[in-house]
Formats: C-alpha cells, structure tokens, sequence
C-alpha cells in the first residue's frame, strides 16, 4: 500500500516538473568584467569602422562590450552587452556576438527568449537574429535569420523566437547589428527554455502613484509564458485586501513571450485621502492550471492626497561646449521655458568650464548621448528618463499634469560682503508616504560667457543648417552665452537622505537648512550673483536610478542687497558711437567706460536672430575703439546691442 502511495506521489511530481519551464541555456552577463564578453561566445567586428569620439571609449575596437554603465543597464548591479552602429565617417554597423553551442532537445516546444533595448529613440538601432548550423565566422556561416528588428524599442523589450526547427541538431545563436548610422543597441538576458505547459504572469500594474479622489484605471501587461496560446484569461484586483473585481479576457490569442496591454472593465473610485494597496492577479487561464504562481500577481500603491499642490518641474539638459548637437538642444530648453511657465531650466554640463562633480554624477546616472534631458528625472512608461530633445516638450506637459504628494517653498538670504548664501528648503506634504525623501537647492548661473577657448565656445553643427537659429552663427560660436548653468547643488545630486523622514504625515511640514559661500569665479568666469538663482527641490532616491524622481520644485533669483551692490555709472548713448555707420565689411565701435566692466556686443537682424557676437571680456576705465569684422553680413539694416556690464544701449546699424 505504501508502494502505491510512493508510486502516485512520484507520477504527481514528475507530471508537474515535466510541465514546468526549463532552461536550456542562459545568460544575463552580470558575471562578467567590462567591457569581456562571456566565455565561450565569440564578437566579429566585420565593418571595421572607427566609432565617432562620444562613444569610442566605450566601443575601443570591439564589436560588442559588456558594460555596467549606469544609463545603458536596467537597474543598478546589472551588466549588458552594447554594440554600437555610430561612427565616423557614418557608415553600416556589420557586428556580430555568437553564443557558444546550444543543444536543442528533440521534443517539446524550444524558445530563444532575449531582451533588447535601443538608446536613442531619433536613432534607433536594428539588428538581425540568426541561428547558425555551421562556420567559422561571418565569411562561412550558414546561417538561417528567425528575427528581424528594424528599429528596437527604447525601453528593454523581451523577443523570442521558436527554434523547434533545430530539435535535435547543436546551434549556435547570432545578434548581428546591421543599423546605419544609428547610435548604441543593449542586448539582455538571453535564454533557451522549453515553456511550461501554463504559466502566466502580471508582468506589471501601471496606476498612477499620486492622486486626488475620482475614478482611476487599472491597466497593466500580461504576459504568456506558456507552450501553447493563450486564448482566455480573468484578470482580477483588489484593494486594501477587500472583495476582488474581476474582468475576464476572451479575445486574446498569445503566443510564447507575447504580452496584452490590458485595462481593467471597472475602474478604481477613490473617494478620500489615503493609502490604497493595489493587488492585481491573473486566474482561469486558457492552457490550464498556473505552474508557477510566483509571477502571475503584482502589486502596486497610490496616495490620494488631501489637497492638490502646485506642480513645478525641472528640465535637467545635458550639454556641453564641445558638444556639435547641443545649440539645438539650447533652443528647445527655451521652448520649453517659454511654453510652459511652471518649468524651470537647468543645465548641467559635461567636459568642457562648467562641468563640476555632481554635475558629473547627475549626467552618468542619466546621459545616453549628448544633448540629453531629463524631466524631474522621471522615468516615463514609454522611455526615460534620459530623454531625446525631440520629446522635451511633450514630457514636460505630461510631468507638469501630474500629481504629486508635497508642496515646495523655500527662503534664502544672501551677504555681498561674505559672499555666503543661507537658504531653508521647506515641504508640506498632502499625503501619509513612505519612501526616501530628500530635500535639496540648485544653484544656477545664467548667461556665462567665457573666455574664447574650447571650453566655453559652443561647438555648432548648425553653422551650416539653413532655417535654425544658430545657422550662420559660426564654428564654434564664439562668445556663446550658457544658459541655466548648474554651479553647485547644496544637497549633493540626490538630495539630503534624512532630512524627510521616511513615514510621512499628512500635513507634515519637513525644512533643510543650507549655507555655501558663493566663490569669486567658476573657472575663468566671474560668479556674476546678479546672474544667480536658487532652485528648491524635493526629491526621492533609490537605489534604481530610474526611480529617483524630482517631485516638485521652486526656483528664485538670488536677492542681492541693493544698497550693498558694487557701485556703476549710468551709460549714455553718448559714450558709446558706431562709425562708419551705414558701412561695408568692417565698423568700428567707440566706447568710454567710467569703471571697469565686462562688455558684450552682439548683432541681431530684424527678426532677434543673432548673427554676429563679440565678446570683450573685461574692459578697465578708459576709451576704446572696437574694431568689429562683420564681413560676413547681407546687405540690410541690424540692430547692435553693446552690453557693458548689466546695461545694454542699442544702435540701428546698416550695412551696404
């Protein structure tokens, strides 16, 4: 009698075992050291081309690289495979990563399963799978594609492909980028499983964290994992632990690895302020019983807050002098400016006068290539939160229509003499959170005009590129004026840990204290305070910088005591002639300073666009005669702004 009983237990455990997924092979790469690939899996770098400068340290001469870089992987501790299709002079990426030999077992349903992300969404990349039966290398493979990407996503995407084809046979396994042009393809997690007979899973629960009261979707991503389609399945939640709802699905049909964007028949009312526990689940599934229940429910929580503060949000732009593109993302920072009131600027610059350690951190935690933006550092669904300039605009109103669970304000006083800015950051929340809030102050310097060397000249791919704003502005701009300048931020790049407490209360009130000293210079420019503001921030970290939000923000001009400002002169259009006047080529600008002062002279034509700039520097008391060399002009009339320190006369100018 025991016999039998052993016997059934045995028969029930190798029916669910043999029903259950199981790997062939696997690799996620995490063990490796960059930029090897693992052992066993070879690189063919066919093209032969030479990566441009922004991603030649990464890329040396290889095909692919392993990387932990923290805006290439998808959480922090994870490595990736990147190959790069970026080159100068342009040309077609031919690069190739093969997996070792991979034995395909002769029953069952066999899957290569891999994630693959592109980095910029203006130039994504594509590449080719391809299962390969015999060879060498590139030259003599034979090979037979089972995948063709033509433009991957720019979030990490899971792709598979059937290989039952091969049952029996030893194969190996090739990603071959083939983009044109592009920028950088990130392959993930690569697999060979044979699926369980049922399995699927909540792959995430997508609710807005922040609310007010009202009627809200339950969306999410099923996903089946199954052998066979999924034709049918229930979707349920509750909340809080109470009565689940349930929704069912019956018009699906999901192969292997598919998923299906669902949104729950009967939304979420949310009737007061409160936490709201969000359990979503997937049951009754078409293939059968769940054989691995451990993935098919997620969670996930909102806040409905009592009162709905103002939201304010931070357009961070990576940029810097040496960087070609980044003129162009100069002129969309202020579209966004001047689109939408509630956004504040900040630039936070790489490799050139005005990059700083913090700054520094800020742009390795976020930066894909160069201009790049970030709104509140947000990570959007679709992308993010490193951004590309082409979806700046669009974010920004998307971030400034969220709620979020605090108010900012904040104060500051500052001492011309000591030069020491205090400032006090203060939040009030509207809702009981929990989370690693942080307080924190930006400091920025508009308008920095540097010295003419490469490292405040702006590079200007756009010199030549009929109808933007900066064409004909020159190769390097010289004289460039940065806007939005990030000089220093008072609680480090992540905030102040400890100055919120980690439980939050509704109506609690959380103030930072901060005191810097304003220096004399920046590098080779003066910290002109005049050109100063203070930008007062509450944040949330995490140890996955996708998850390391600005929640809302304040910014000010720093308030400089009138009576204490250095002393000037009122500038006359008497000190200032320009002859000849009308003129060709050449004019010369006369010029009496009662003290010294920075002068700045600039040359717009009759629609602002600026097409001429002369920067002086500094200019001790005394007359002077500027010659200025504006040969490259049309005929026409200009106007001619001389800057001379914070006051600005304009001349009509007419050149012949």
């Amino acid at each position: 009698m025991k016999k039998s009983i052993l016997f059934l237990v045995l028969l029930a455990c190798s029916w669910w075992l043999g029903y259950a997924q199981t790997t062939v092979f696997s690799e996620n790469f995490n063990s490796l050291t960059p930029p090897n690939i693992p052992t066993g899996w070879v690189q063919h770098n066919v093209d032969g081309l030479t990566p441009a400068s922004a991603v030649s340290s990464l890329m040396g001469s290889n095909a692919w690289v392993s990387t932990n870089h923290s805006s290439l992987v998808p959480a922090a501790g994870d490595l990736v495979m990147i190959s790069n299709s970026w080159y100068n002079p342009p040309g077609t990426a031919n690069d190739w990563l093969v997996t070792p030999n991979i034995t395909i077992p002769n029953t069952g349903t066999t899957i290569l399963s891999w994630k693959a992300r592109a980095y910029d969404p203006d130039y994504p990349d594509g590449y080719l799978v391809k299962v390969i039966t015999s060879g060498t290398n590139p030259s003599n493979y034979v090979t037979t594609t089972i995948a063709t990407i033509t433009a991957e996503n720019t979030t990490w995407t899971e792709r598979s492909a059937n290989l039952n084809a091969w049952a029996g046979q030893t194969i190996r396994i090739a990603f071959q980028n083939n983009s044109n042009d592009m920028y950088l393809l990130g392959l993930n997690d690569v697999a060979v499983v044979q699926p369980a007979a049922s399995d699927a899973q909540i792959v995430s629960v997508d609710v807005p964290k922040y609310v007010s009261t009202g009627t809200f979707n339950i969306q999410g991503v099923l996903r089946n994992l199954a052998a066979s389609n999924l034709t049918s399945a229930t979707i349920n939640y509750s909340v809080n632990g109470g009565t689940p709802v349930s929704m069912n699905l019956t018009s699906i049909n999901l192969a292997y690895g598919a998923t299906y964007n669902f949104t729950h028949s009967t939304p979420l009312n949310i009737t007061s302020p409160g936490t709201y526990n969000i359990k979503v689940w997937a049951s009754a599934l078409s293939t059968g019983p769940d054989v691995n229940p451990s993935n098919d429910t997620a969670t996930a929580q909102m806040a409905a807050v009592s009162s709905v503060p103002v939201k304010r949000a931070i357009l961070f732009e990576g940029t810097g002098a040496w960087c070609q593109f980044c003129p162009d993302g100069a002129v969309i920072m202020e579209q966004v400016l001047n689109t939408y009131p509630n956004a504040i600027g900040i630039a936070v610059h790489n490799g050139d006068g005005m990059a700083f350690t913090d700054g520094n951190t800020i742009n390795t935690a976020f930066a894909t290539g160069y201009p790049y933006g970030t709104v509140d550092h947000y990570k959007f669904p679709t992308d993010g939160p490193g951004l590309s300039r082409s979806v700046w605009v669009a974010r920004m109103n998307t971030r400034l229509n969220h709620i979020v669970p605090a108010e900012i304000s904040g104060s500051h006083t500052y001492n011309p003499s000591t030069r020491q800015l205090n400032v006090t950051v203060t939040a009030t929340f509207r809702a009981a959170v929990t989370g690693d809030f942080r307080l924190n102050c930006y400091v920025i310097q508009d308008s920095v005009i540097g010295p003419n060397n490469s490292q405040y000249n702006q590079a200007n791919y756009y010199n030549t590129v009929s109808g933007h704003p900066y064409y004909g502005a020159g190769n390097p701009i010289i004289g460039f004026a940065h806007r939005h300048v990030l000089r220093a931020c008072l609680g480090g790049p992540w905030g102040t840990a400890g100055s919120i407490p980690s439980t939050t209360t509704d109506g609690g009130v959380y103030t930072q204290n901060y005191t810097y000293t304003i220096p004399n210079n920046y590098g080779a420019v003066t910290a002109d305070v005049n050109k100063m503001y203070v930008v007062y921030a509450i944040q949330e970290f995490s140890s996955n910088v996708n998850a390391r939000p600005v929640h809302n923000a304040l910014e000010q001009k720093i308030n400089v005591p009138t009576s204490t400002q250095p002393a000037s002169f009122d500038l006359q259009n008497t000190d200032i002639n320009v002859y000849p006047n009308p003129f060709a080529g050449q004019t010369n600008v006369q010029i009496n300073l009662a003290k010294q002062e920075n002068v700045f002279i600039r040359i717009l034509d009759l629609t602002g666009k600026e097409v001429g700039v002369y920067n002086q520097g500094t200019m001790d008391a005394g007359s002077y005669t500027i010659t200025l060399d504006a040969s490259g002009l049309s005929a026409g009339v200009y106007m001619m702004n001389i800057s001379v320190g914070n006051q600005i006369i304009t001349k009509k100018i007419e050149v012949q």
